[in-house]
């Protein structure tokens, strides 16, 4: 079943948009609650511009979630644990996206990112087993705390070209993980952040300038590593192991 927002709603997710939708549509149940859990697909209306904290967390039913380009603004907890959610796209007008919006969606296949996003916050994707690749924009200039922490199936980061920080633990686990673009813009990988990615064999680090602690623990599979001047290689602790080093 798909559930659409009328027009008359430009802020989604409140429990009182719920309730009045509840009663405007008829629905058969006494409460809200098993009434959303029957949709599997939504749809905005062109006037909807922000979906609040924890919006669509109660429609636990969802497969599908398309948020339009009049969406500018994704708060923090909206999709999180939506365990039958496989895809996710995000329009081209959203900037800001709160942390842990889809941490926990567990069967999410395909995740398409707006050209406008401002930063992957902390949790945004943690714990997505199910998903094989991700396209960064080149308006991301960050990638915060646990943002991709036990995505297991994840193999490839493309595109990120714009940026700059990678923070704590970020793709920490994410054991699949064989291919990531270095790209110049990218200054700063704190610590822990590819911790146990045993499949990366290939590090280009010759734009970074600081790697935090333990930032490529467990990489076993390093074979070759390309670093700058500055980089501290404590870093690499019990990682590398028979790799060729080049500066």
């Amino acid at each position: 079943m798909r559930l659409i927002i009328p027009s008359d709603y430009n802020i989604v997710g409140y429990d009182h948009v719920w309730e009045e939708l509840f009663q405007s549509l008829g629905g058969h149940h006494t409460a809200v609650q098993p009434w959303l859990k029957e949709y599997s697909y939504l749809t905005f209306s062109d006037t909807t511009v922000e979906i609040v904290y924890a919006g669509l967390k109660r429609l636990w039913g969802l497969v599908e979630v398309v948020f339009p380009d009049s969406v500018e603004r994704i708060g923090a907890h909206a999709c999180e644990n939506l365990r039958a959610l496989k895809r996710v796209v995000i329009g081209n007008n959203v900037v800001y996206i709160g942390e842990n919006a889809f941490s926990g969606c567990n069967r999410l296949t395909e995740a398409v990112l707006g050209n406008r996003v401002d930063m992957l916050r902390e949790g945004m994707f943690r714990g997505c087993l199910s998903l094989p690749s991700i396209r960064i924009p080149e308006s991301v200039t960050s990638i915060g705390w646990h943002a991709f922490q036990d995505c297991n199936s994840l193999q490839r980061v493309e595109g990120a070209n714009g940026v700059a920080r990678i923070g704590p633990s970020a793709f920490k686990d994410c054991c699949a993980l064989c291919i990531v673009p270095f790209a110049e813009s990218l200054k700063i990988i704190r610590s822990q952040a590819f911790e146990g990615c045993t499949s990366l064999k290939t590090l280009n680090l010759n734009n970074v300038e600081h790697v935090g602690w333990d930032a490529f623990g467990g990489c076993t599979a390093v074979r070759s590593l390309e670093v700058g001047a500055r980089i501290e290689f404590h870093a690499f602790r019990v990682s590398i192991c028979a790799c060729t080093v080049s500066n």
